[in-house]
Order: C-alpha cells, then sequence, then structure tokens
C-alpha cells in the first residue's frame, strides 16, 4: 500500500467526522423528556400484552427516567368495570429499559387518591 493512500478510520481522510449523540468528552447527550415516553411506550408495548390507556406520570430520577403508564388489563361493560394496571417502566439517559413492574391493579370506577 502507498503512503499516500487514505485508509478509513486511520485519521488520514479530509472529510467531516459523522454525526453522533456523543459529547465532545465521549459521553453521550441524554434523552429528553419526549424521548423518554417514547421509549417507555415502546417498551410497555413489547412487555405488557395489554393496551396502553394512558401515561400518568414522567419523571426524572437521577440518570434515569421513570414512567407510569395505565394498562387495561381487562375490559367490562360498563367500562367503569375494568380492570387497571399501573406499571413503572424506567429507561436511562440513553434510553435503554432498566426496570419495569407492576405497581397497582384496580377498578376503574374505584374512587382513587391521585398521585
Amino acid at each position: 500500500m502507498s503512503p499516500d493512500t487514505n485508509n478509513p478510520g486511520d485519521g488520514s481522510d479530509d472529510s467531516p467526522p459523522a454525526e453522533t449523540d456523543a459529547t465532545a468528552d465521549g459521553d453521550t447527550e441524554p434523552i429528553g423528556l419526549a424521548a423518554a415516553k417514547d421509549e417507555a411506550l415502546a417498551a410497555a408495548e413489547e412487555l405488557i400484552d395489554h393496551p396502553i390507556d394512558s401515561v400518568i406520570r414522567i419523571e426524572r430520577s437521577g440518570d434515569a427516567w421513570r414512567t407510569l403508564v395505565e394498562v387495561v388489563e381487562r375490559s367490562a361493560i360498563p367500562d367503569t368495570q375494568d380492570i387497571l394496571g399501573r406499571y413503572e417502566i424506567v429507561v436511562d439517559d440513553s434510553g435503554q429499559l432498566t426496570e419495569y413492574g407492576l405497581e397497582e391493579r384496580y377498578r376503574r370506577g374505584e374512587s382513587r387518591e391521585e398521585l
């Protein structure tokens, strides 16, 4: 190989660096609230075999996002008798799922203390 040949990845080409989410010091930019919601909903749809009814809460906690979703676990007529589940889904700063679990299960028509 001649010394004037550019090899990809050896730093000798004059092309601009590829765009990434990495900052100058190599850390990735943390995801924002909207991206955390999207990642949590995608995880919920993949892990929970019931339709998502709503997102109850999204909050930042340390280096992760905690999302609480409400899921219709059993539909009933009237709908006040639906059985709902609240699941907490946690994604890290890169959007990777780190934990999820059922927080509570109840009838839609029950009076409850709001979060």
